[in-house]
């Protein structure tokens, strides 16, 4: 399970990258905090995740870095109902 938090940190802050130069904001440096909380008993899934981002994009705004990171936050919130219902979300 850890190895599926590193990857999900991993790819959202990739994604941010990308939607911060096509923004022209180019990033210098990022780091992502990614803390979980599991079910005690078994399937011992995730019940939340937070990714905390800490990103140097000189002149960028933090108004426009929150627009970055916004829609990534809101892909993930959606699949995670589907995961309930027992239908598979593509990753």
């Amino acid at each position: 399970m850890d190895t599926l938090l590193l990857a999900l940190a991993a790819c959202t802050a990739s994604d941010v990258v990308s939607i911060l130069e096509k923004m022209r904001f180019p990033v210098r440096g990022m780091t992502v905090d990614a803390t979980a909380e599991r079910r005690p008993e078994h399937p011992k899934r995730f019940t939340s995740v937070v990714l905390t981002y800490r990103i140097r994009a000189p002149g960028a705004p933090e108004e426009r870095v929150r627009r970055a990171i916004d829609p990534l936050a809101g892909e993930v919130l959606l699949r995670q109902p589907l995961a309930r219902s027992g239908h598979r979300a593509p990753l």
